[in-house]
């Protein structure tokens, strides 16, 4: 059976590597930042509003910006948040963008960028494991 919440991971992370942004499909410890992240947003899983027993899954794309807090490093961000939206719209329905603002990443000694989160939003079908 395929895992097809692994697989849609799996292609967010990939549509944003081909964008130009180091993306990863789930956390790693020591990611320096720029980079994008896939993560799983909260509610996941939703009933769709058509027929056959679909669901909506959603997820967050974290953007982390370069180190700093400087007004390039808030511009490099904004790009980041642009390749990601354009990478992803035509496969996704992008639900929110959050504000690029000052975020800690705890995983490298409360280093401080700039981050956004990205929602986007998929229909899928978990009996046949396709979207």
């Amino acid at each position: 059976m395929v895992n097809v919440l692994s697989e849609l991971r799996k292609e967010v992370k990939d549509l944003l590597n081909d964008a130009g942004l180091r993306a990863y499909d789930y956390m790693e410890n020591k990611a320096v930042p720029p980079f994008a992240v896939v993560i799983p947003d909260d509610p996941y899983l939703m009933p769709s509003d058509t027929f056959g027993g679909k669901l909506n899954i959603r997820f967050k794309v974290f953007v982390a910006g370069p180190k700093g807090l400087s007004n390039k490093q808030a511009q490099d961000t904004e790009d980041m948040i642009i390749k990601a939206i354009l990478a992803l719209r035509e496969e996704y329905d992008i639900t929110d963008v959050t504000s690029p603002l000052p975020r800690e990443l705890i995983q490298l000694n409360d280093v401080t960028v700039f981050g956004s989160e990205i929602t986007i939003e998929a229909t899928i079908n978990l009996e046949e494991g396709e979207n």
